[in-house]
């Protein structure tokens, strides 16, 4: 009776109005999250100014960077385990949690020793203190949003991620009136990151009721289990946050405010590829075990919606950088143009690392994972160190690029090694069909630009749509069934 519930659970049509709808629940998360947060990053960065606001960004990158030890990989082998048995995951989330209860005050003492060491100005170091309460929380909520991940209850990080942007909105309409103090927007910071722990927290505890679990045996069980991924967690977050801090130490506060406004920007152009990978992991674990063929097939599938999303954020924002600079941030940010047009290609690249990351981790090979965020990091630093001294902000974006790249072509090398591999044309002529339509739409919108830059845009998205149905990257099928999902959803199928 349990394998029949699991083959009706897995049927395809079934399947796929998951996906799809925890697509969607992601997705608005995702969009609140990071509309809210570049409401906060807007009002931030033009209520303090450049340098100002490369301080508060400087703060949030280090405490992000160490925050990672809090985690050790802990989360996404939870999610795994619930998708694949939910008892066992439970257990796994019991040790998970006492563990990270343990690392967050080790972390926390950890940061406050770093910062010191490193000789930073005291009102940063002020900031930075503040800032790494974002910790405790941050720890947790990951912990659970990868927790509801696996058990595909995705509107619970719905709900989570609509309570911290509410506390954020209400705060930074009341702050932009004061008198404009870094501390103040980082005690916002922290406080809508505890608002919504605090809620992740009680959704996690109606679903399954964790408890502190301190057995050592089973501690180490975990653990070695989420320490490749652990790894992996480490490399990418130090991989990510460590141009901001060595652009602080190297070219200041001002080339520090430059580059994290063009940062921010990319960053949240990424929430619809990234949740559609995340809400895919699940099924990608358990039919890499009931059904390889169906696996494979489901990541050419993904990969393609994947590339229809991500490549017009690389050419369309070389395009529009310097338009939504201004647009947002002002002309005192005019230094972020430049790093803008080059961190576009950063987020390109992420989508589809982020996509083959999931693939390996589902197919129990984690370590390769590992050894790409490795090589990603040792790529960063070595360019970083060459790069930002002479370049500054413009260093730091090339940098990542060139890091995330060389990073993304070793996952797609060992894709190919693996025995669960796609057809190599196949996935080219995806990129070719798709680089082509890209490559018109990019005229049209610098063409009907020189009119009117956001009446270009407009006519690039609805050729670009129209293109893809020429070109045959997206069938009427592809939307005649997520059509119908949707309908069978709203009768309650």
């Amino acid at each position: 009776m349990e394998v029949r519930s699991q083959e009706v659970f897995d049927h395809p049509v079934v399947a796929s109005r998951r996906i799809i709808r925890n697509t969607f629940f992601l997705s608005v998360a995702d969009v609140l999250n990071k509309a809210m947060m570049f409401v906060f990053y807007f009002i931030a960065a033009r209520h303090l100014g450049v340098e100002k606001f490369g301080i508060l960004s400087f703060a949030i990158a280090f405490v992000t960077m160490w925050s990672v030890f809090a985690d050790l990989g802990l989360g996404i082998v939870a999610a795994r385990e619930i998708a694949r048995n939910r008892e066992a995951g439970r257990r796994q989330v019991n040790a998970a949690l006492a563990i990270k209860l343990v690392s967050t005050v080790l972390v926390v003492a950890l940061i406050v020793c770093v910062i010191n060491l490193l000789k930073f100005p005291a009102n940063k170091v002020r900031v930075v203190y503040i800032c790494t309460l974002f910790i405790l929380e941050a720890a947790f909520t990951n912990f659970f949003v990868n927790v509801f991940q696996g058990l595909e209850k995705m509107h619970f990080t719905t709900l989570s991620r609509i309570i911290q942007v509410v506390v954020l909105v209400a705060g930074v309409i009341i702050l932009r009136h004061s008198f404009p103090r870094t501390e103040n927007y980082a005690w916002l910071y922290v406080g809508a990151g505890f608002a919504s722990a605090a809620f992740a927290w009680g959704g996690v505890y109606f679903l399954i009721r964790p408890q502190l679990d301190f057995n050592f045996k089973r501690w180490w069980g975990v653990l070695r289990q989420a320490l490749p991924l652990g790894l992996s967690v480490i490399f990418v977050t130090f991989y990510y946050w460590n141009g901001t801090t060595l652009l602080a130490k190297l070219s200041g506060d001002r080339a520090v405010g430059a580059y994290s406004a063009a940062f921010r920007i990319v960053w949240g152009s990424l929430f619809i590829p990234l949740s559609f990978s995340a809400s895919v992991y699940p099924f990608f674990s358990r039919l890499s075990v009931s059904d390889p063929q169906r696996f494979v097939q489901t990541v050419a599938r993904t990969l393609r919606y994947i590339t229809v999303f991500a490549l017009p954020i690389g050419g369309m924002g070389v395009v529009l950088a310097r338009a939504i600079i201004m647009l947002i941030y002002g002309s005192a940010y005019e230094p972020a143009v430049l790093p803008l047009m080059i961190l576009v290609w950063w987020s390109v690249f992420a989508c589809f690392s982020s996509l083959f990351s999931y693939y390996f981790i589902a197919i129990n090979r984690p370590v390769i994972t590992t050894v790409q965020s490795a090589i990603s990091l040792g790529v960063n630093l070595i360019a970083n160190f060459i790069l930002i001294p002479r370049f500054g902000a413009v260093g730091a974006a090339l940098a990542i690029v060139t890091a995330e790249l060389v990073g993304f072509l070793f996952l797609l090398w060992q894709h190919f090694l693996s025995p669960l591999r796609m057809k190599g044309g196949e996935l080219a002529l995806v990129f070719i069909r798709v680089g082509g339509a890209l490559i018109l739409v990019m005229a049209t919108i610098r063409l009907v630009g020189l009119w009117n830059i956001w009446v270009g845009l407009g006519c690039g998205i609805i050729l670009y749509i129209t293109l893809l149905f020429i070109c045959r990257i997206i069938s009427r099928s592809d939307f005649g069934f997520i059509l119908t999902l949707a309908k069978d959803r709203k009768n309650g199928g």
